[in-house]
């Protein structure tokens, strides 16, 4: 195995990361502006059918179809032209390409309601301090006691971390 990297996958990789840190700061701004404009998480929850409407969604029919092509404009146009494509008439490589996309789609749908939705629910935080720093205190314990070749003395790491837990009582 090499020990140093290539120039061009340094470049390669240093663009990945780039692009990560663009999309990770473009799904914040999409955020921000969604929150702005007033949609809520439910406005991307399938509004279900005529017959069986979904109760948890605030969306309409028509406000689904705007968020699907919304979403299907940001694919290439070569994806674009495929969900176009009648699936009788693509070969069967074409039809599991175009089900990878259609999925695609929900996948965008359910990233941008999770966001919306981590905005207005605060993180579950019920059980109190002690009770989980206890069962914190539990695991390191065990991990030390079986710990073969610790980089530390692990006698002195479980004697503090049994300090810790009376302590915490």
């Amino acid at each position: 195995m090499p020990k140093n990297f290539s120039n061009a996958l340094k470049k390669a990789m240093i663009s990945d990361v780039k692009a990560q840190v663009a999309a990770g700061k473009s799904s914040v701004k999409t955020t921000d502006m969604l929150v702005a404009e007033g949609y809520k998480f439910s406005d991307f929850i399938s509004p279900g059918t005529v017959n069986k409407p979904n109760p948890k969604s605030t969306a309409t029919k028509e406000l689904h179809d705007k968020v699907t092509e919304i979403i299907k404009l940001g694919f290439t146009a070569s994806v674009q032209k495929q969900l176009k494509t009648p699936t009788n008439a693509l070969t069967e490589h074409g039809k599991a390409n175009k089900r990878y996309w259609i999925q695609q789609i929900g996948t965008q749908r359910a990233a941008w309601k999770r966001s919306l939705q981590k905005r207005v629910t605060p993180p579950n935080r019920t059980r109190p301090i002690a009770e989980r720093v206890g069962e914190a205190l539990d695991t390191l314990i065990k991990l030390v006691e079986e710990a073969e070749k610790a980089p530390f003395d692990t006698v002195e790491m479980l004697e503090a971390l049994k300090a810790a837990k009376r302590v915490n009582g």
